[in-house]
């Protein structure tokens, strides 16, 4: 299975990106109500909502469950700033993706399917 760090680490090879900072949310942060919750997952508590280091990636490496299923699923929200874009992971009806945006205007022809998508995480298993 594929885990956050994973992800993070095959789009800086892919694209000469380095990770300079990142921050993660509450499992299920925003959708219906969980974040209320305030659940923290497989990550500690005190490292939700700081911005941390990418020396602090080994928090995400953690197994992902890609399950064939509807519903929300145990992920933490996350926001990762590279020299050159953002990466955001997003969660639909149980398919993460990992929406990735220029982090300066550029011009480049923006698409309404993240860039890494559902078949992509499948490759890193």
């Amino acid at each position: 299975m594929p885990n956050l760090k994973r992800i993070i680490e095959v789009h800086c090879e892919k694209t000469g990106e380095t990770v300079e900072a990142f921050v993660i949310g509450f499992v299920g942060e925003g959708y219906g109500g969980c974040w209320k919750k305030q659940q923290h997952g497989a990550v500690p508590k005190d490292k939700i909502g700081v911005v941390l280091s990418k020396d602090d990636l080994q928090l995400l490496d953690h197994e992902l469950v890609l399950e064939e299923t509807w519903g929300a699923k145990e992920l933490n929200a996350l926001c990762v700033w590279t020299n050159k874009s953002v990466l955001i992971l997003s969660e639909y009806d149980g398919r993460p993706q990992v929406f990735v945006i220029p982090r300066n205007p550029i011009a480049f022809y923006p698409s309404m399917a993240p860039t890494y998508g559902n078949d992509d995480l499948s490759e890193l298993d």
